[in-house]
């Protein structure tokens, strides 16, 4: 999850060094400790609605395409998948336990699908 954390972070201070390089500086500062908090509310309601409704209503229209190309062709959810994975994490990192109701080959399968919530916020940030 600390690639997923550092590519979520890397995409919105790209972002801001873009837009104005002091902007760019506040954004680093802002997200230079994002600790873990990556859920979708997270990045919907504390990060992107920063950034203006611009960007979240994009990022909520294309992860709704992605969500449906996704269903229809694989057969699973991006949106599901993205959060399993972070539940599995703090099941084992918080609580040491191994999640019961996945097997390796699912996180991993998780994981690959849940880069698409990331291929969708980096798709958003642009202007």
């Amino acid at each position: 999850m600390a690639s997923y954390e550092l590519c979520i972070k890397e995409i919105f201070c790209s972002f801001g060094a873009r837009k104005h390089r002091t902007f760019g500086s506040f954004v680093d500062a802002y997200f230079d400790r994002i600790n873990g908090r990556i859920r979708l509310k997270h990045i919907r309601e504390e990060y992107l609605d920063r950034f203006g409704e611009k960007y979240r209503n994009r990022f909520d229209r294309l992860l709704d395409a992605e969500e449906k190309t996704t269903l229809r062709n694989m057969g699973k959810s991006v949106r599901s998948c993205y959060s399993n994975l972070i539940t599995w994490r703090h099941q084992f990192a918080h609580e040491g336990q191994l999640p019961n109701n996945a097997t390796f080959d699912e996180a991993v399968e998780s994981f690959e699908v849940g880069k698409r919530v990331i291929r969708t916020l980096q798709a958003s940030m642009v202007r």
